[in-house]
């Protein structure tokens, strides 16, 4: 009977440790497929832009982002770090800003310190890119992500 409830319970650790692997669904949210992207624009990387995949579908529509490295790549996110996108049919914008100059510096404790000038409106940060691909209502770029564990490669190409 000992060596019946020996292997009764190493079986039901096995099992419950199996269950344990790490896997990253969750409960209710949809798959997700791994996508890796290439933002360039005149034969050049578009580095630190941002990717947004807005969905198409209005039911159950997960949007997804991603903002390009050196290379002008990157991973897209849905819901965690670098998961993919939800399968469907996205457009696509690409927004590349500039961050303007603030008036005055970031902090007193610096020597020449200046404070913002009153009255001066805010500076409103600059897109580098062509401001169709900003709005999903004129951005020429599509996607359709398949529903797949191999990962999809997109490039986009930016036309100057």
């Amino acid at each position: 009977m000992l060596k019946f409830q020996h292997l009764l319970t190493c079986s039901v650790l096995v099992l419950i440790l199996s269950g344990c692997g790490g896997s990253s669904e969750v409960p209710g949210r949809p798959q997700t497929t791994p996508v890796s992207i290439t933002v360039t624009q005149g034969g050049e990387a578009v580095a630190g832009a941002t990717v947004t995949f807005v969905p198409q579908a209005t039911e159950n529509a997960h949007a997804g982002s991603a903002i390009t490295d050196d290379e002008g790549t990157a991973q897209p996110r849905t819901f965690e770090q670098g998961d993919g996108l939800v399968p469907g049919d996205y457009v696509v914008t690409v927004v590349k800003t500039d961050a303007p100059a603030q008036t005055g510096t970031a902090s007193e404790e610096e020597a020449d310190y200046q404070p913002p000038q009153p009255g001066q409106p805010n500076a409103k940060p600059k897109n580098l890119l062509p401001p169709m691909y900003a709005d999903q209502s004129s951005s020429p770029l599509k996607a359709t992500i398949p529903q797949t564990d191999e990962e999809q490669e997109l490039t986009f190409t930016l036309d100057p």
